[in-house]
């Protein structure tokens, strides 16, 4: 059980923290009651209803169900079909625990909860146990073994220390994406949200390999593209060094096919750089060129929670498409970084002031060179990065 146990913790912690971050919940919390409501993932509910958390149905639910036996009884006594909450995906069932923690009719039950220390998990277990979460005995002891045993106050220490908070799930050109984590995969997010793997390449253009390692903030679509750009959107793209048309698509939010259909002579290969990438077709004589809403397919497959959920993991605010406020076609030219000699060595060295949007992969893109550069050339950097911070670049 052990390793079944470890196996579940690789599998879902960034979900756990990302629920903290959005609603006080502690990581370690999350994880030690799904560790034991599921039986490490492989109990029935788990499997065929992707509830983590035990959550029966209740009056106000009206997503889909999942009936089994669990402990209640007829007037005759005999065991009688008990009323599951059954969601879309893994996310849904975390964001929903939560949810059903803050519900303002358990607040005299659960509200004094949020009141104590995030790193108290051991308040917080016997918290649960004393507002009467589970009928099991010594609930509170069995939540504080798993969370010590597999060391899951460190899941909540990260979050309490600045873990970078990447919008999980937002909309560029009408098409729900997730930003990477550092290190995550495509097969990965995959599993999270309850995809084919070979559907998330299709969506992505083939720009990913399923199991390479992604970069902090990669967009990751999970659904259908649309066929042309959004409204407001420029005419023309100018590349940068290193851009693939796939790029430029996955940039924009449209179609590869689209690109190649407007962009016939343009290479399948890195583009050069400043080379002009159309994004729209000319407006016809006497029409005003405007943008062209997206077009999806009916027919793409759908991952939204049927109970209603929206599964926006961070933050609580409505979440934007996670682009630069400017695009790099943007007619105005861009401030120029600032650049020193260093006295001591003679060497040049370049900034860059960080804005809103920037992560350490899109700064990395835009000075053509690596986040472990990065990391060499600014000791001590962390992923969570803020507006206003210098980093040297050169």
């Amino acid at each position: 059980m052990d390793s079944l146990r470890q196996a579940y913790i690789l599998r879902y912690r960034d979900i756990a923290m990302d629920e903290m971050e959005r609603s006080g919940v502690p990581a370690s919390i999350k994880l030690a009651q799904a560790l034991l409501e599921t039986r490490a993932g492989t109990s029935e509910l788990a499997q065929k209803a992707n509830n983590h958390f035990g959550l029966k149905c209740g009056k106000n639910w009206n997503g889909e169900t999942y009936a089994k036996n669990d402990d209640e009884f007829d007037a005759k006594g005999q065991p009688v079909l008990s009323c599951f909450r059954k969601y879309a995906h893994v996310v849904a069932s975390y964001a929903d625990h939560s949810a059903f923690l803050q519900l303002p009719e358990k607040k005299d039950r659960y509200g004094f909860l949020f009141a104590l220390d995030p790193l108290d998990y051991k308040g917080w277990a016997q918290g649960l146990q004393k507002a009467g979460y589970s009928p099991v005995s010594h609930y509170a002891e069995r939540l504080i073994f798993y969370i010590e045993r597999h060391q899951l106050y460190e899941y909540d220490r990260q979050v309490k220390s600045g873990r970078l908070a990447l919008k999980r799930v937002a909309t560029l050109n009408g098409a729900r994406l997730v930003q990477a984590r550092e290190g995550e995969t495509l097969r990965r997010i995959a599993q999270l949200y309850q995809l084919p793997a070979d559907s998330l390449m299709v969506f992505n253009d083939s720009l990913y390999a399923l199991d390479r390692p992604l970069q902090t903030g990669d967009f990751v679509f999970l659904e259908s593209k649309g066929t042309s750009v959004g409204p407001g959107a420029p005419a023309t793209h100018r590349a940068q060094k290193g851009q693939t048309l796939r790029h430029v698509a996955q940039y924009y939010g449209v179609r590869l096919r689209t690109l190649q259909q407007y962009n016939p002579y343009a290479p399948d290969a890195p583009l050069t750089a400043n080379a002009v990438i159309r994004l729209q077709l000319p407006a016809k004589p006497g029409l005003a060129a405007k943008g062209i809403s997206a077009k999806r397919d009916s027919a793409a497959p759908k991952s939204q929670p049927s109970s209603g959920l929206v599964v926006e993991m961070l933050p609580t605010e409505p979440l934007a498409a996670p682009i630069p406020a400017r695009p790099a076609s943007d007619a105005r030219p861009s401030e120029a970084s600032p650049v020193t000699i260093n006295m001591r060595t003679g060497e040049v060295e370049e900034y860059h002031v960080v804005v809103q949007g920037d992560t350490l992969s899109s700064i990395a893109r835009r000075y053509q060179t690596t986040v472990e550069r990065l990391r060499r050339l600014n000791p001590g950097l962390s992923d969570a990065i803020r507006p206003g911070q210098t980093l040297r670049v050169r």
